[in-house]
């Protein structure tokens, strides 16, 4: 059974998760995303030693040799949305759907911003969706200057912009594991991530390799973003490294 699940995804009703026990109890072992996966198994009472890890992984080597092209090469990427200016900026991937929490990290963007003033890095949206219009909006009616919206972009273009970006920020409700946090990381990037994504338990390790935060407190998103923003240049890129050396024991090797 390949097991993707935790425990905090969605409302548990006891009858439901009694069948869902029944169920899981009748397979041999588990190819389980990491160890929220597993303890949500746990609840089950799967046997852990039939419990196996490490399959949510991408392809590192790509996008560690596409980001370091990219920081290799001062106008790489120039002609793409987001990336024709060299202010530092923060940079999220997501389907624009509720779960993203897309208008929380737009809130909690602004108030950053705002207080970060002339110093404040930009914030490159990739991703398109239901809500984008909406979002949109929401950042004209506030007034948010630095945001950019850069589309759907396609897999080549990815590492151009991994390598560009000064962090990564992935704030969703919901999310089973969140392989975007693998690329980042393995990018060589800081990254700001909700601890309801189900990866940052076992990539992000606070102060480490990033900062976690709570998705549904605005001012504690605004925080993490503006300690990522003000460390040293040194610090972060010790940060990436760290997080890069970190992720490359989830591989599809």
């Amino acid at each position: 059974m390949l097991m993707e699940s935790k425990a905090d995804d969605a409302p548990r009703s006891a009858g439901r998760e009694w069948i869902k026990g029944h169920l899981v109890r009748g397979f041999d072992a588990a190819l389980a995303g990491g160890t929220l996966q597993a303890n949500y198994l746990d609840t089950f009472d799967f046997p852990s030693d039939a419990v196996f890890f490490t399959c949510d992984a991408v392809d590192n080597a790509y996008f560690r040799e596409g980001a370091d092209a990219a920081r290799a090469s001062p106008d790489a990427g120039r002609g793409l949305p987001g990336l024709g200016g060299d202010t530092p900026f923060f940079l999220a991937s997501n389907r624009f759907v509720g779960r993203k929490n897309l208008a929380r990290l737009l809130d909690a963007y602004d108030r950053y911003r705002r207080s970060a003033g002339a110093g404040a890095w930009r914030l490159v949206m990739l991703g398109d969706g239901p809500l984008r219009a909406q979002l949109e909006q929401q950042v004209a009616d506030a007034g948010t200057e630095g945001v950019t919206f850069a589309g759907f972009r396609q897999i080549a273009e990815l590492p151009t912009y991994y390598g560009r970006a000064a962090a990564f920020v992935h704030p969703a409700l919901v999310e089973q594991w969140g392989l975007v946090v693998n690329e980042a990381l393995a990018s060589g990037l800081p990254v700001v991530v909700s601890e309801r994504v189900g990866s940052a338990t076992d990539l992000v390790l606070d102060g480490e390799t990033g900062f976690q935060f709570n998705p549904e407190d605005v001012t504690d998103l605004a925080e993490a973003l503006a300690r990522v923003a003000t460390m040293t240049p040194d610090g972060r890129q010790q940060m990436g490294a760290r997080g890069r050396l970190h992720v490359e024991g989830r591989s599809p090797e």
